[in-house]
């Protein structure tokens, strides 16, 4: 797989540094494996124009800034509160395929089968290094699979500047508060260590697409392994699933865009039923706290036509109403 990495588009007109961030924000910080983007913030910091200068110098600059520990930063908070953040959001799943045969296996499978009404917390301690935690209540408890968690959690470091790298850990498997039989709090292992590294669009990609200035195109490649994970046909545990993925935010106008994943699973077998070969969403998303944003997401295991699958949804229309549309209201502390 190909990828172009060019100086994206110079507007034609002067931007000042905070809109330059905020292009910037908008552009990159939505490029994160669990679609949620970028956590609410109490301002926007002005700064120098994020630099996407092609040159090997600036990207290796780029590049070494990535896991910095400015303990300078902890303790010139005012509170303990600064750096904790969340959002209340309703989410409503449009099919059931998360009820059909084939949709999963004990705490893995496809994501949602009812509504669901959830809480996120989110602390960034330092720099771009954070924890999150969600809760989820389910509308329709009754259609809750062993797969669908009453929380996830995630955490590490994920920078939205161009060629930087970022380090994640993500939980979304059948996490329990009050676990049954045959059911555990976590299983840890069964979630997914990520190593990314975002990127700008092609130059001439980003001129013949960008329909206006407060628009852009930016990516992310990540390579993800998780330890553990339940083979479908056999039942059994399995090891060290690994995967790649090419994402692509396309900001249309100011908060409004569309994103697209590409899933690549290198090792034979490895592939569940409801592993998806692409996902997608689109919306309005304002990280800026107490706005709201209206979100369409798809993860129900879309296939590309040569790549059939056991669940009724095969391709990107056909897998269209099997996506989620999502209402969330963001805030800090």
């Amino acid at each position: 797989m190909a990828l172009s990495i060019a100086a994206s588009l110079t507007c034609v007109y002067a931007q000042s540094d905070k809109e330059s961030t905020i292009r910037a924000i908008n552009k990159y910080g939505f490029l994160q494996l669990n679609g949620q983007g970028a956590k609410a913030v109490k301002s926007i910091p002005a700064e120098k124009t994020p630099s996407e200068d092609e040159s090997w110098e600036n990207i290796w600059t780029n590049m070494q800034t990535s896991f910095s520990l400015p303990w300078e930063d902890f303790f010139k908070k005012e509170k303990p509160t600064d750096g904790l953040s969340g959002s209340l959001s309703v989410t409503y799943p449009l099919s059931d395929i998360a009820s059909r045969q084939g949709s999963g296996s004990s705490s893995q499978g496809v994501p949602l089968s009812s509504a669901v009404v959830g809480a996120s917390l989110s602390y960034v301690p330092i720099g771009y290094w954070f924890v999150n935690l969600s809760v989820m209540r389910y509308w329709y408890p009754e259609r809750k699979q062993s797969w669908n968690p009453d929380f996830t959690y995630s955490f590490g470091y994920n920078d939205w500047h161009p060629y930087t790298f970022s380090f994640t850990y993500q939980n979304y498997g059948g996490n329990r508060f009050a676990p049954q039989a045959g059911e555990v709090v976590s299983r840890f292992w069964e979630g997914t260590f990520s190593l990314g590294w975002k990127f700008p669009s092609a130059k001439l990609i980003e001129y013949l697409c960008v329909v206006h200035p407060s628009g852009g195109i930016g990516h992310s490649l990540s390579a993800n392994i998780t330890p553990q994970y339940r083979d479908a046909a056999s039942g059994e545990t399995r090891f060290w699933k690994t995967d790649f993925t090419l994402s692509t935010k396309y900001t249309i106008y100011e908060n409004f865009y569309f994103n697209f994943n590409i899933n690549l699973y290198p090792i034979a077998g490895q592939q569940q039923p409801w592993d998806p070969d692409f996902t997608y969403g689109f919306g309005y998303f304002d990280w800026h706290p107490y706005s709201f944003s209206v979100q369409y997401n798809n993860f129900a295991g879309g296939r590309f036509p040569w790549n059939p699958t056991t669940l009724q949804s095969k391709g990107f229309f056909d897998a269209f109403l099997d996506g989620t549309i999502s209402v969330s209201w963001s805030f800090v502390f």
